[in-house]
């Protein structure tokens, strides 16, 4: 038994330190861009390989055993207390990393909150808005149309059997402002054989922004005065646009177009040391009437 644990002693302990050592180096070596290791592993994957080269037999002809020994575990000491400072700084690291997808993935949804609100905005002006104070005061106007309709004189029995009446039904189809000046209410109206019509009208902001609407989509809630700016960095995206000029034989009623692109200023770096850049989360385009995101869908 002691010479099966003397043989671990010289061999064995030494060749897993040393392989570990080795291992440690050719991955700090290898790894790049977002696998970059700290410098810690290289110390320690140095401290393990010295450590075990130390406690090998042949080193021990050159020193006395002790003192092989004291250098080799003070080694091995080293090289766990620095592969604790590794193992600190990647988890670290992938805490930020999740903390970034979180950001981005908030970022994402406000780029497409103002997506949608500039779509909305050409399909009522006919031109995308070419600011943020043109666009946040659109959102707040009344313009989808919202129909409403009570009673139906066309599946009326009262028309149907009568055929004198069924040349006029039109006229039995009224709005609430006439129910006044017919002196009905408007479910006396609907009893009278009357259909009431009307129009409304919301603003984008009621319709697609309203807390009820987004927690129906499982989107957070946001203030409209927020939506100009990054969730996370509380900077302002940047605006730009180019409006196109109209040729000459145009014409009047033609609204010149106008291509937009909004991007977000900080882009979330990938790491607390920023080695890795990429391109910052932006949507739309000054070439093109499209309003394309630069993220995956």
């Amino acid at each position: 038994m002691k010479q099966f644990l003397r043989t671990v002693e010289q061999y064995v302990v030494p060749a897993l330190l040393i392989t570990t050592g080795i291992g440690a180096i050719i991955f700090y070596s290898s790894a790049k861009g977002l696998e970059t290791q700290p410098s810690e592993m290289l110390i320690g994957g140095l401290c393990l390989f010295f450590a075990g080269v130390m406690m090998t037999p042949f080193f021990n002809q050159f020193l006395k055993r002790g003192l092989s020994l004291v250098l080799g575990l003070f080694l091995l000491i080293g090289a766990l207390t620095l592969g604790y400072k590794v193992y600190d700084v990647i988890a670290s690291k992938n805490d930020h990393q999740t903390f970034k997808t979180l950001a981005d993935a908030n970022t994402v949804q406000r780029l497409k909150d103002l997506r949608l609100a500039q779509e909305q905005h050409k399909l009522y002006e006919n031109v995308y808005a070419k600011s943020f104070d043109e666009l946040l005061t659109f959102m707040k106007k009344p313009v989808i149309p919202v129909p409403y309709r009570n009673g139906n004189v066309m599946e009326n029995k009262f028309f149907q059997s009568n055929p004198e009446e069924m040349k006029r039904r039109d006229e039995y189809i009224i709005s609430k402002s006439q129910l006044g000046e017919l002196e009905l209410t408007e479910e006396q109206a609907i009893k009278s054989n009357y259909e009431v019509r009307d129009t409304t009208y919301i603003s984008v902001a009621s319709k697609f922004f309203s807390d009820e609407m987004r927690a129906r989509k499982k989107i957070s809630p946001v203030k409209i005065e927020e939506l100009p700016f990054n969730p996370h960095s509380g900077e302002r995206f940047r605006f730009d646009y180019e409006e196109q000029t109209l040729s000459e034989d145009a014409p009047e009623d033609r609204v010149a177009d106008v291509y937009i692109k909004i991007t977000d200023p900080t882009p979330f770096p990938v790491d607390q040391e920023d080695r890795v850049k990429k391109d910052t989360l932006s949507f739309g385009s000054l070439e093109a009437l499209n309003l394309d995101g630069n993220w995956r869908e």
